[in-house]
């Protein structure tokens, strides 16, 4: 796919056009890294820590504890399923949540990354998107109203990315628990992509869906490809609320 876009980009730049590329998103690609963190995997290798059933659970209590200083949220070390990145959590979303061949559907709040890489795997098991506008003139606020006519019986979960990829918007707390409100409804699941919830500008601190959600069921994806810089590492991680 990269190369596809870079080969577009390089054409449109021969027509005089001076084109904006968002498709990538490998932060030490661009010179954006944290070398700090490579001296913990190192330490973490000379003590015998490997895998993801680390001794004494050293791993998801590492991500319990994340999450409530800047979650706001208990969990408890079974909440946590480490992952092959976010992508991987996906794909543990979809295989659990969705069942084959029934029809299900899923909302997403769009535009949306989801679009692109985690939904032809739902697609797979013949599931659908049903897409939930937000738009541009209403910075990028999701039309709530159009959610709840969506909502049916086959409908699975919503999905939630928080700030967005690709707009960038950040969707209000009031939106938030008008989500929270209709999934409540319905009895329907919100997973929320939090991937990018620690980077926000101009002082601003989003909470975690799993905090607004109070006892509706959240399912919270996060992963250190882009806070902690560190896509190739490919980890990240499913918080059941």
């Amino acid at each position: 796919f990269e190369e596809t876009e870079l080969a577009r980009q390089a054409e449109m730049k021969k027509r005089g056009k001076d084109p904006i590329a968002i498709f990538s998103s490998d932060p030490p690609k661009y010179g954006f890294m944290n070398q700090e963190i490579s001296k913990y995997l190192i330490e973490a290798a000379e003590k015998g820590i490997h895998g993801y059933d680390a001794p004494k659970g050293e791993l998801v209590n590492a991500i319990c504890g994340w999450e409530k200083k800047y979650g706001n949220v208990d969990y408890s070390p079974g909440d946590i399923i480490p992952a092959e990145g976010v992508a991987g959590a996906w794909f543990l979303v979809h295989y659990s949540v969705l069942d084959a061949y029934a029809g299900d559907e899923v909302c997403v709040l769009e535009p949306a990354h989801y679009w692109w890489t985690p939904l032809p795997v739902a697609e797979g098991l013949h599931a659908r998107g049903i897409p939930i506008p937000c738009r541009e003139e209403e910075e990028w606020q999701p039309d709530t109203d159009i959610l709840r006519k969506s909502i049916n019986s086959r409908t699975k979960y919503i999905v939630v990315d928080n700030p967005c990829n690709p707009t960038g918007g950040v969707y209000s707390e009031k939106k938030l628990k008008e989500i929270v409100d209709i999934a409540g409804e319905n009895d329907v699941v919100i997973v929320s992509d939090e991937m990018y919830r620690m980077i926000t500008y101009d002082g601003l601190k989003l909470k975690s869906m799993a905090e607004i959600a109070g006892d509706v069921p959240v399912i919270v994806l996060n992963g250190m490809s882009k806070f902690f810089m560190r896509t190739g590492w490919r980890f990240g991680y499913v918080a059941l609320h």
